[in-house]
C-alpha cells in the first residue's frame, strides 16, 4: 500500500477508535487520599518510596535498592529509558553516565503528597508530584515534574515494584 494511502487508512481508523474509546478519567479520580484509605492510614505503603528518595540524595545506591523487588522496572527520560531486573544498578549507572556528559551534578530531589493514592489486595499505586534540583554546567535549575510509583507487598514489607518519572 502506498505511504500515502496508509497514512490516511491509519488516520481515518485513529479517529474512529477515538470516537468510540471510552472517556478518560477524570481529575477527581486522582484526587488525595480519602482517609478511609488504608495508605492514608498506613505509612508502611509509601516508606519504602520515602527510603528510596532519601537514599538516591544521600547517594547511597546500595540503600535506595533494597527498597525493589528483584524484579523491579524503572523508566526515566534518558537512555535507554528502561531497566528491569536489578533495575537500580542499571539506572544509577547510565545516569551518572548520562550526567557526566550533559554537565549535570545532581542535587535533590523533594517529594510533594500524594496526588494519586490506591491500594488492594497487596498491591499499591502512587502519583507523587516531586522538584529534582540540579546544576547544569554550573547553573542550578529545578526540574518538576511526578513519580508514579507500583508497590507491592508478599511476606513483608512494601516494596517498590516499578516507578517512572515525567517531567511537566
Amino acid at each position: 500500500m502506498p505511504p500515502r494511502i496508509l497514512a490516511a487508512s491509519l488516520a481515518t481508523l485513529l479517529t474512529a477508535a477515538a470516537a468510540f474509546a471510552p472517556p478518560a478519567f477524570a481529575p477527581a479520580a486522582f484526587a488525595a487520599p480519602a482517609a478511609s484509605d488504608p495508605a492514608a492510614s498506613n505509612p508502611a505503603v509509601l516508606a519504602p518510596v520515602h527510603r528510596f528518595i532519601a537514599s538516591v540524595n544521600a547517594g547511597d545506591m546500595k540503600a535506595a535498592a533494597s527498597v525493589f523487588t528483584p524484579d523491579a522496572t524503572i523508566i526515566d527520560e534518558f537512555p535507554p529509558f528502561l531497566w528491569h531486573g536489578h533495575a537500580v544498578a542499571g539506572w544509577s549507572r547510565d545516569y551518572d553516565t548520562f550526567a557526566k556528559g550533559a554537565g549535570m551534578v545532581p542535587g535533590k530531589i523533594t517529594l510533594a503528597a500524594p496526588s494519586g493514592l490506591q491500594t488492594g489486595a497487596g498491591h499499591a499505586y502512587a502519583v507523587i508530584p516531586a522538584e529534582i534540583a540540579l546544576t547544569v554546567k554550573g547553573k542550578p535549575t529545578t526540574e518538576a515534574g511526578s513519580f508514579t510509583f507500583v508497590l507491592t507487598r508478599q511476606h513483608g514489607p512494601w516494596r517498590i515494584a516499578a516507578w517512572a518519572w515525567a517531567a511537566r
